[in-house]
Formats: C-alpha cells, sequence, structure tokens
C-alpha cells in the first residue's frame, strides 16, 4: 500500500501540471526526493513479486489527502490536495473502482520516468482529455466536442480531412449553378468527396461568405459575397462537421450579417473557429475528443493585401488576424499546453500562383517551433506546395475545393492518425471546373494533378498512385 501512495503521489503531482502549470519534471524530482517519507521498504520497492504487485493492486483505494498535505507545500495553494484527490477519485469512479489502469501508470512511471504518453498507453485517454472530462468541458465550453473516447490497446485511426475554399454565396458562380441543377449538389460535388467527407470524424473546409439575410457589401471591396442561412444545410450534406472563418469574405455584408453567420453555423451544427463577437471568440481555438485524444483547430488569416476585413479586439468583431504574429504564436503555444495535437488552418499566399510568400516559409517554421502539429493553408484559389519541417507537415494551400467555374485543380487531405500518434497523409485528387468539382484519384488526369502538387516549391514531397504522400529527404 506504502507504494501506491506513492503512485498517487506522481499522479497528484502530474495532474497539478493541469491545474496550476507546475512543471512535470519539476513534480517528479519532488516526488523522487519525498518517496522515503512514504515508504520504509524503498530499496525493496522494485523487487516485489508479481504476486505481490496482484495482491497490492486489490486493495481499496483510500483518501490520503492528510498524509500528504504538507506536500503540496510548494504549490501555495491551500485546496490544491482536495482537488488533486477529487481527480484521482474521479478515474475510480470511471473505472468502477478498478485501480489496475492507475496502478499500471505508477509502474511504468516506476520503471521508466514519467511521461504524458503513459496516460493514454494505459486508459486509453490522454492526461488532457482526463482533465477535460474532470472539469466537464464538453458542458462548460462551447468550443469542445467529444466525439469518442479511447480504450486501453485500442488501435482505431482517428480520421481528419481538409479542403479548400467553399462559395455558398447566392450572389456568386455555385449556388446559382446548384440552383439550376435543382439543387442536386452530387451533380456539383462528386459523391465520393462527400462520402470521405462524411466518413471522416472531422471534415473540415474554409467557408468564404456570408450567410444571412441582412446586411449590405462592404465599401470599397470589389468583390462581396453573402448566401442564404439554408444554404449551411449543404454543409451537412457534403459531411463537413467545421468551417474556418477566418479569411477575407466572412465579413463582406457587415457586422449584422456577420452575427448572423455565427448564429446560423451554430443552429446547424457546423463548428468554426478563427472568428467571433470580439477577440476573445475569434482566437479561441475549437477541440475534439477523438479516440482519447485532445484535437485543437486554431484559424488565423494574413490573406488581404488592401486590409478591410476588420480585425476582432476586445471591443470589436472580426476575424483572427496574424500579419503581426505576436498573438499567433502565443495562442499555439496555450493551445499545445492543453491538447495532444495542434492544428493551424491559416488564410494566406498569393491568389492563382504556386509560389510561395517569404512570409509563408518563415512563418510556418515559427508555428511549428510554438507547437502547432499541422499547417493547412487556403485561400490561394490554387494548390501550392507541402514541406515537412521537423517532422510536421505544412500545406501551403489547399486551394478551391468548390468556388468558382474556373478550371483549378484540387482535392482533398486526409490524415489518419493510428493509436500510437503516428500520421499518415493521403491526398486525394480532384478538378473543379464549371462549377463542379470532380474527384479523379485513380485516373489519369488524377495522376497528372498528383505529379504537380509534388513538383510545386519546395518539392520535398511524392505521392503514390493512392493519393498517399511520403517526404522525399533526398530533398
Amino acid at each position: 500500500m506504502k507504494r501506491f501512495l506513492y503512485f498517487v503521489l506522481i499522479v497528484l503531482l502530474c495532474f497539478s501540471v493541469c491545474s496550476c502549470g507546475f512543471d512535470v519534471e519539476e513534480a517528479i524530482e519532488i516526488s523522487e526526493g519525498t518517496e522515503d517519507e512514504f515508504s520504509t521498504e524503498s530499496s525493496e520497492a522494485s523487487d516485489e513479486s508479481s504476486d505481490e504487485s496482484s495482491e497490492e493492486q486489490s486493495e481499496p483505494f483510500f483518501d490520503v489527502t492528510l498524509d500528504m498535505v504538507n506536500l503540496f507545500t510548494p504549490f501555495e495553494s491551500a485546496d490544491m490536495h482536495d482537488k488533486a484527490n477529487d481527480f484521482i477519485g474521479f478515474i475510480l469512479e470511471y473505472y468502477g473502482y478498478e485501480n489496475e489502469p492507475l496502478y499500471s501508470i505508477y509502474l511504468d512511471i516506476k520503471q521508466n520516468g514519467y511521461s504524458d504518453d503513459v496516460w493514454i498507453k494505459h486508459t486509453g485517454n490522454s492526461i488532457h482529455v482526463w482533465r477535460s472530462l474532470y472539469l466537464d468541458e464538453a458542458k462548460s465550453a462551447d468550443n469542445l466536442k467529444i466525439i469518442s473516447l479511447g480504450e486501453k490497446g485500442g488501435n482505431k485511426k482517428t480520421v481528419l480531412t481538409f479542403g479548400g475554399d467553399i462559395s455558398l454565396a447566392d450572389n456568386y458562380a455555385t449556388i446559382p449553378y446548384l440552383n439550376h441543377k435543382k439543387g442536386d449538389i452530387d451533380y456539383c460535388i462528386s459523391p465520393e468527396f462527400s462520402s470521405i467527407m462524411r466518413e471522416a470524424d472531422v471534415a473540415m473546409l474554409n467557408l468564404e461568405n456570408a450567410l444571412s439575410d441582412r446586411g449590405t457589401p462592404m465599401k470599397h471591396k470589389l468583390y462581396t459575397y453573402v448566401g442564404k442561412p439554408e444554404n449551411a444545410e449543404i454543409l451537412k450534406k457534403i459531411g463537413v462537421d467545421y468551417v474556418s472563418l477566418a479569411n477575407n469574405h466572412v465579413f463582406d455584408y457587415g457586422e449584422d450579417a456577420f452575427f448572423d453567420t455565427l448564429d446560423t453555423l451554430d443552429k446547424y451544427g457546423i463548428d468554426h473557429s478563427g472568428a467571433g463577437r470580439n477577440a476573445n471568440e475569434a482566437q479561441k481555438p475549437f477541440y475534439y475528443v477523438i479516440n482519447g485524444r485532445k484535437i485543437a483547430y486554431i484559424s488565423a488569416t494574413r490573406a488581404e493585401k488592401n486590409i478591410l476585413t476588420p480585425e476582432a479586439t476586445d471591443i470589436q468583431s472580426g476575424v483572427f488576424r496574424c500579419y503581426d504574429n505576436i498573438r499567433l504564436l502565443e495562442v499555439i503555444e496555450e493551445t499545445k499546453q492543453s491538447c495532444d495535437y495542434v492544428i493551424l488552418l491559416i488564410h494566406w499566399g498569393t491568389e492563382y500562383s504556386a509560389k510561395l510568400e517569404g512570409v509563408q516559409k518563415d512563418t510556418a517554421h515559427e508555428y511549428i517551433d510554438a507547437g502547432a502539429d499541422l499547417i493547412v493553408g487556403t485561400h490561394a484559389h490554387q494548390l501550392q506546395g507541402i514541406e515537412f519541417y521537423k517532422g510536421k507537415a505544412i500545406f501551403y494551400n489547399l486551394g478551391n475545393f468548390w468556388f468558382n467555374a474556373k478550371d483549378i485543380e484540387t482535392g482533398l487531405l486526409k490524415l489518419e492518425l493510428d493509436g500510437d500518434g503516428n500520421e499518415e497523409f493521403y491526398f486525394i485528387p480532384g478538378l473543379q471546373s464549371g462549377c463542379k468539382t470532380k474527384y479523379l484519384l485513380g485516373t489519369e488526369q488524377g495522376r497528372e494533378i498528383l505529379d504537380n502538387l509534388a513538383s510545386h516549391e519546395p518539392e520535398q514531397i511524392e505521392i503514390s498512385d493512392d493519393g498517399k504522400i511520403s517526404h522525399n529527404t533526398a530533398n
């Protein structure tokens, strides 16, 4: 039982990282330094037989708060021991007071040292997921959804898809064409693409218009787009779960129409980030818990050369701008501390050009250094190149998905994460032409699109016939 006390101490200290910002390594050092206070058998602890371990695991959990209170003085929080003890009790209650998963974590830490990986390894859920469950964030926060929790030893793949710009504007090309085809979206977007998005855990597109019956076009802006609120139903039909709003068209018809857009997306159950009623709302990531991992979507924009779309501030609605990189880097760093995988969606680049701007390449590396695990760009209305930096993927631009009548090479990016967090990327080629987006995987034209994508700077990748992307380390 004394060894179990030591285990509980480690878990409590680890949880304090999430509650107080306390450093994990420091916490482990404190716990190691105080082990002798709890065990007169520390020299024999690692040599106990499996029979003794089994017997120890069967012992009931009990309140250790009073025994540990003195060890919590470094936290300078009188009630920290109560909160930590509640957290342990929460996990035990989740498992029906079977302490085997927690005991396995203890043994792993004892043998290998602390790592956040021990939580998902022995419970199927990361420490960030456990914290979200404990705090009941799915009910208390409006920017988190639990899709699926994990199971110990589970190896179910997490599938995320990403596409470029979509227009649902009644005053532009796509919706009038859809109306001409009697509202049959399958005629406009190949059903194969919709099927891929519906089967994904989360499917993303960049929404390039307001959804409202109100408002007037923004002054001094050449192109302004608005669609009826009910056009949001199209997103549901094709399987879209999340849209990025940090772009140069979401505010085209003014603040009232912008507010209608936010409300409409909420009404139809389409998640979003990157724009809001104030800076706090615009800068908030959207989180998903999928197969025991907490995944964040951050959305920001630096697309406009002539800046007209308002930036969200403490008192002004608008988008999350990142011309000045400081705040976005802070958001990435903060987000990484509370989740397992950070996705940055950024609106940037030169329209209708595969050539990268210097700021794209420079800041992409900064974003990854700050904690982004994946970067996906939009705005250029055409595909741009793919780079791997420090093992992290940068998809500089996914171009148009279904935006206008131009002939544009396009497609869907698919990410598969296995139970160990290993990544596999696929690009499913397509062609936007005449307000239709055609699925082309397995065709000669699709192969040509994959070759063109691989040839865009920085020319680091190869793509197989099934769309699988690999890093060409020779370049």
